[in-house]
């Protein structure tokens, strides 16, 4: 978001999908096409504004929400990154939660996020209209669409961890945290910066931290039957001695495991095929737990 405010507003585009409730195709076109009157017709201009770009057609070629195809939108996009192009911008598109569309579909059953990345890489790879970056806190989705074949030598994968021990004990010691505290913090809570600025913010102990994720652990654990219990706390006793798992050497249920990331108990690194608890804090919680 920094990278972004301090960026040329015609150089990135941001579209948080997280403050849009998507039930429908015509829903996601409304982030990407602006809708200015009650015929619902998408209307046809460029807006570049608080780094928000809006895709249509010009007024007077405006195109009614029964009648806006996918395709209809694409074309759209593509005459409008031209004319961005000729222009002398390069756009970057950043999409944020992305996995928000993977439940919408339009022309029949048609995915949208298949018609989607093709694309993207037609603006990108074919084009060079743009630059699209896609991120989801949802690794087995990251997991899925990355294997796609329609991706293959079009994109590359980023791993937005949590701070390194060094990074988390100087930013704490630039706050006034003593250099043996912060190394303590890190110890229980880890590099997420959510609990370092809950640290710093409310003084909350590294001790009240670890209770209230121990009690949100157990009251999931609480809605789970005994059968399913006993394979989840078997499972999660492999991080007793280990801080990450190969799936590829690990024998596991990937039901269990799919299900304890959906919650985010577990991590899942697509890149380098691992597991690993969602946090430091959360490694502490299951080694007391398991």
């Amino acid at each position: 978001m920094k990278i972004i405010s301090e960026s040329p507003k015609d150089k990135v585009f941001f579209y948080d999908l997280r403050k849009i409730i998507l039930g429908s195709y015509t829903d996601f076109l409304d982030v990407f096409f602006e809708r200015t009157n009650k015929k619902q017709e998408y209307v046809s201009y460029t807006e570049l504004n608080l780094h928000l770009l809006k895709f249509a057609k010009t007024k007077t070629e405006a195109v009614a929400e029964d009648k806006f195809s996918m395709e209809t939108a694409t074309g759209i996009m593509l005459k409008t990154l031209e004319t961005l192009k000729k222009q002398g911008k390069h756009p970057v598109i950043v999409i944020d939660e992305f996995q928000k569309l993977k439940e919408l579909y339009f022309n029949g059953g048609k995915e949208l996020l298949e018609e989607l990345f093709n694309f993207f890489v037609t603006i990108t790879k074919s084009g060079h209209l743009a630059h699209v970056i896609c991120m989801s806190s949802d690794s087995l989705f990251i997991d899925e669409i990355y294997n796609n074949s329609i991706l293959e030598k079009t994109s590359k994968f980023y791993l937005l961890d949590s701070f390194a021990k060094k990074t988390t004990v100087e930013w704490l010691a630039a706050e006034g945290v003593d250099e043996k505290a912060a190394g303590r913090v890190y110890d229980k809570v880890g590099g997420e910066c959510w609990y370092l600025q809950e640290y710093l913010r409310n003084s909350e102990s590294p001790g009240e931290m670890m209770n209230l994720k121990k009690s949100s652990f157990y009251s999931y654990l609480r809605f789970c039957d005994k059968q399913k219990r006993r394979k989840i706390i078997n499972f999660l006793e492999h991080f007793k001695k280990e801080e990450s798992l190969s799936t590829e050497t690990v024998d596991f249920s990937e039901a269990i495991m799919r299900e304890l990331v959906s919650v985010e108990v577990l991590f899942y690194d697509p890149l380098n095929k691992l597991i690993k608890p969602q946090s430091r804090l959360m490694l502490n919680v299951l080694r007391e737990t398991a």
